[in-house]
C-alpha cells in the first residue's frame, strides 16, 4: 500500500446532493444557448439527455465547443439561456455548498492530467479527499482501491515525473473516482497520448462504466470512435445531433 501523509486537516463532511428519481435522466440539456465572447455560437437551442449508465462519445472539430458543453455539466461555464440539469437538478447559477454537493458526483479527466508535482502519486488521489473532509482511514482505504482499478498499484509512492504520459492519465482517472462519482466527463483524456496509451485509457473507461458510472467522452480521434463502439453525439456550428453514419465525422 503507498505510503500517505495527511496534506490537511479533517473537517466535517457536509450532506450529498440530491438525488434525481431513475428513471430522470441523469444530463439534461432543455433549450441551452451558449455563445463564445465573439458572438459565436458554441450552442444553439440544444436539447440532449443521458441516461444513467451509458457510455457516450461527443467528437467535433477542434473549438466546436466540445469542452464548454462539459464545462457546463459541472458548473464551471453558465448557460446564456436555457437549463442544465445533472440529476435533475438545475446546475444554473449554483454557487458555494450547492455547487461542491453537485460536483461530488461528477468527476472530471482532463487531458493535461493537472497533477501536483510535488505530491506522490497516491497523495495526487488523496488530496480530493482530504479537502472534503473523509475520515483518513477512509482516505487510506479509498486510494489504493482507486490506483488499482487504474493499474497502478505498484506507483502509489512515485511522483509523477517519474511516469509515462499514459500512466499519468491513469493517475488523474483514479482521482476523478476516488470519490465515487455517479458521473464521468472526460474531456479529451486521450488528446496527448499515442494510440497504445490511447486504447488503455479508452478500455479503462469502458471498464468503469460497466461499474454503472456513466460516462461522457470528448474526442476528435476517428479511430477511438471506431474502437469504442459506442454512440456518437457531434457538435457543430453550434448544433448537436446524433451520428448514425460515422462515415460521416469530421477530422481533425
Amino acid at each position: 500500500m503507498p505510503s500517505l501523509s495527511p496534506p490537511f486537516s479533517s473537517k466535517p463532511q457536509q450532506p450529498q446532493a440530491p438525488q434525481a428519481p431513475e428513471s430522470a435522466p441523469i444530463l439534461h440539456l432543455e433549450q441551452v444557448t451558449k455563445s463564445y465572447r465573439s458572438g459565436r455560437f458554441c450552442l444553439h437551442n440544444v436539447d440532449f439527455q443521458l441516461a444513467a449508465g451509458t457510455f457516450t462519445l461527443l467528437t467535433g472539430p477542434s473549438g466546436a465547443g466540445k469542452s464548454t458543453l462539459l464545462k457546463l455539466f459541472y458548473g464551471a461555464e453558465q448557460p446564456d439561456r436555457g437549463q442544465v440539469l445533472v440529476q435533475g437538478q438545475s446546475v444554473n447559477r449554483l454557487q458555494g455548498r450547492a455547487l461542491a454537493y453537485l460536483r461530488r458526483q461528477v468527476g472530471v479527466i482532463f487531458q493535461d492530467y493537472k497533477l501536483l508535482e510535488r505530491r506522490t502519486i497516491a497523495e495526487n488521489v488523496a488530496f480530493v479527499l482530504a479537502a472534503r473532509g473523509l475520515a483518513w482511514s477512509e482516505i487510506q482505504r479509498r486510494v489504493p482501491a482507486a490506483l488499482s482499478l487504474v493499474g497502478l498499484a505498484d506507483r502509489g509512492n512515485c511522483f509523477p515525473d517519474a511516469l509515462s504520459g499514459g500512466e499519468q492519465q491513469r493517475v488523474s482517472i483514479a482521482r476523478a473516482i476516488v470519490g465515487h462519482p455517479r458521473i464521468l466527463l472526460a474531456d479529451e483524456p486521450t488528446g496527448n497520448l499515442d494510440r497504445h496509451n490511447a486504447l488503455q485509457v479508452l478500455k479503462i473507461l469502458q471498464q468503469l462504466n460497466k461499474k454503472g458510472l456513466t460516462v461522457l467522452m470528448t474526442t476528435h480521434d476517428p479511430h477511438l470512435v471506431e474502437m469504442a463502439q459506442a454512440p456518437v453525439w457531434q457538435i457543430k456550428s453550434g448544433r448537436l445531433s446524433p451520428v448514425n453514419n460515422r462515415d460521416i465525422l469530421i477530422q481533425p
